[in-house]
């Protein structure tokens, strides 16, 4: 996989993914205690928490687009040019949100965005409340969990 860096800094001057609450839903999960965390750090890059891999590849970004009081998740993946989904699990709780593919001019990585508002408690509560880990899937297919970090609550704290 190459290096994500480039695609998720153009991601942050604009997002096409429209924000609005319906179509997300909150849904069972299996329970992810047990499942090893995927290797990586997270890191902090102005408006972002970029989740990365040991070779520096961003396997989740967690992004605040002010403009519409958004969070938006970007991670490695496709889905159908119909649509997708991409649920986010933290500490037991999750949601599902509709998901494009992200076109980035350069970048020849398949990249999956979602976004929801910074309000919604899912997001406010849970995930800006530093839980023990964090999962993402992109239409059913497991992704990664990673350790939860106190730099996704403070960018969704600035975001709110």
């Amino acid at each position: 996989m190459r290096m994500l860096m480039p695609a998720l800094m153009l991601l942050g001057a604009c997002s096409s993914q429209p924000v609005a609450n319906n179509g997300s839903a909150e849904v069972d999960v299996p329970n992810m205690h047990g499942i090893e965390f995927t290797a990586g750090t997270w890191v902090r890059k102005d408006s972002a928490a970029l989740y990365m891999s040991p070779e520096q590849d961003v396997l989740l970004a967690v992004r605040c687009d002010r403009a519409k009081g958004a969070i938006v998740f970007t991670l490695p993946g496709s889905i159908a040019a119909s649509g997708g989904q991409v649920k986010i699990e933290a500490d037991g709780a999750s949601h599902s949100f509709p998901a494009v593919n992200a076109e980035v001019d350069g970048d020849d990585d398949a990249l999956v965005e979602a976004a929801a508002p910074a309000s919604m408690p899912f997001i406010r509560d849970t995930l800006g409340g530093n839980p023990q880990r964090i999962g993402a899937e992109v239409d059913g297919t497991p992704a990664f969990i990673t350790p939860g970090d106190k730099m996704v609550g403070e960018v969704i704290k600035a975001c709110l």
